[in-house]
This record gives structure tokens, sequence and C-alpha cells, in this order.
């Protein structure tokens, strides 16, 4: 499941993010809507993007590199996202926790992510992806994101940030039922994205425009801390 970052642009081939462990900032939560799975059935995804402030992404004027996973929004037993949140937090969630808990408060927040490449079938480019996400050792310092972090919630839609996510970002969201039904001529929902905004650029630069400014923490983590 999972993706992160890939090296195809342009038509041209992009380094992808170095494997190892690397220390980040999550600087987006992108609610991507309902989607059938291979079993016909649906779910609702998300996609979390992190910051890797001290690595410079030599294929994008040295700004640093970002990356992404998707997820299925469910703290079931199986999940991905629970399992990722919980060595995140270094800590079990408790049952009233995992009963409803706000995604929206991993923005902001630093971890260590293990980034490991995995080839395509087509053998030609390398993918990089998130293989674990951890909370950072006691002691360290944790980074400071270089750009905003956002949030895009599809059943409330804010236009200027769906404008600038990238166009693979904005095609998956609409290929999302909650898209399909709203732009039926049958459905008295209003149509997604409304007219006036659906020629975003989709430059993927969301974060010069939108978003809350970057917030550092210069303190050391300690043993005690549960980021969210």
């Amino acid at each position: 499941m999972g993706l992160t970052a890939s090296n195809q642009g342009g038509g041209k081939d992009f380094a992808p993010c170095p494997e190892g462990m690397h220390h980040a900032v999550c600087v987006a939560v992108i609610d991507i809507g309902t989607h059938i799975n291979n079993f016909g059935n649906e779910q609702q995804k998300m996609v979390l993007m992190w910051e890797i402030p001290a690595l410079p992404n030599p294929d994008n004027d040295n700004k640093p590199f970002t990356v992404s996973k998707r997820y299925t929004n469910s703290l079931s037993e199986k999940a991905h996202l629970l399992k990722d949140l919980t060595t995140w937090r270094g800590t079990a969630f408790t049952a009233e926790q995992m009963a409803k808990f706000d995604v929206s408060k991993v923005l902001g927040q630093p971890c260590m992510l293990q980034i490991m490449h995995s080839p395509p079938q087509d053998g030609r480019k390398t993918y990089a992806n998130v293989n674990a996400v951890m909370q950072l050792p006691p002691g360290t310092h944790p980074p400071s994101a270089t750009i905003p972090s956002v949030m895009f919630d599809i059943d409330n839609p804010d236009m200027n940030i769906y404008n600038n996510l990238s166009k693979g970002m904005q095609n998956t969201i609409m290929r999302s039922e909650n898209a399909v039904r709203a732009n039926d001529p049958k459905c008295e929902l209003t149509p997604f994205p409304p007219a006036a905004a659906a020629a975003g650029s989709g430059t993927g630069q969301y974060a010069a425009a939108v978003g809350q400014p970057p917030q550092g923490n210069h303190q050391a983590i300690t043993e005690d801390d549960i980021p969210f």
C-alpha cells in the first residue's frame, strides 16, 4: 500500500529520496476520499506527507525532500495507520483514544522515517517508500519544517489547497466516490470541484500559498514525550 515519492516527472527521471533513517516533520494530511478496493468495498483513504528538512533534493533547487504514504483511514487492529501512529507515538493508544482520533494532530509533529527503495515492475525507475514511522530518540532536537502545514478535507474542501496539490493528487481525489457522486447530474450535492476552481494549477507548491506557518520546536525529546 503505500507509496511515497517517485522519481517520475516532466519526462525526466528524478533521484528518489535516499534510503535510510531520516528526521522528518509531518507537513500535510490529505483526505483523498472514498475509493473501491480490490474486493469491491468502499474505503476512506488519506495521505500523510512529511518533509525531511536536513536532506536537500538536488532535482528541486535543493529544497528538502518530501515523502508521502497512503493509508486507509482506520485504526482497526491490522490497519497500517494504527501501526505507524503507534510506533510514532512510542506508546499504545487507549480504547478511548482509538474510538475517535483526530488525525490532524500529527501535523507539525516530528518523527523518524525509515525510507526504503523498491523498483517498480518496469525496472526503469526507483521509488522511495516510507517503510516505518518512529518516535525520535530521547535527547534528539526535533527538526523544523521549512514549509507550512496543510490539511485537506474532501467533505469541506479548501480549494486554495486543492488547486496547489500535485496533478496526480488532484486526479486521485477526482476519482474518489465522493467526487463521482457530487458530479452526478442527478445528485443534489455541490459539484466537486466547483467550476471556478476546476482549473487549478496542480503545481504541488501548496506550501507557498496556503497553510499554517511552520513552527519550530527546538527542545530536546524526552522519554516522557508523547507527540499526540
